[in-house]
């Protein structure tokens, strides 16, 4: 598992099916994360008692750095292990798979950065769902 999300980054392929088990793995593994900090803060407003301006200036009085520190590591990590499926995907598909991620990823930031609205959503989804679907080898010369 470790070597498909972190490993072969200049040849690695991965065919539909696995691109979509390990982007929901991905998903779900940020939702997990996202789900224990929110329960850490109220977990700590418990304790001291229902006060939650007090909880979150205890949380970070305490916390805050290596907070920040693991956080920040967390979602590098997932953001790279995603572009990297995206890439093998790519290259499965028969397109440069870094080119062609770092081209995707760029319009869809400009895309949610002047166009607004569901755009952005709807570029998103159409290009999860493009790699999602087109078989293998397609744009073979």
């Amino acid at each position: 598992m470790f070597k498909i999300l972190f490993g072969e980054v200049q040849q690695g392929h991965l065919a539909r099916l696995g691109y979509i088990g390990y982007s929901i793995l991905l998903e779900v593994l940020l939702l997990i994360f996202i789900v224990a900090v929110v329960f850490a803060i109220g977990a700590t407003e418990h304790i001291i008692g229902g006060d939650l301006q007090q909880a979150q200036q205890q949380l970070t009085d305490n916390f805050s750095l290596p907070f920040s520190v693991i956080s920040i590591l967390v979602l590098v990590l997932i953001a790279f292990s995603s572009l990297n499926l995206m890439a093998k995907r790519l290259r499965d598909i028969g397109l440069s798979g870094w080119g062609f991620t770092l081209l995707l990823v760029i319009m869809s930031i400009l895309i949610s950065n002047f166009i607004p609205g569901m755009v952005s959503t709807g570029f998103s989804l159409l290009m999860t769902a493009c790699l999602a679907l087109i078989p293998s080898n397609t744009f073979k010369a």
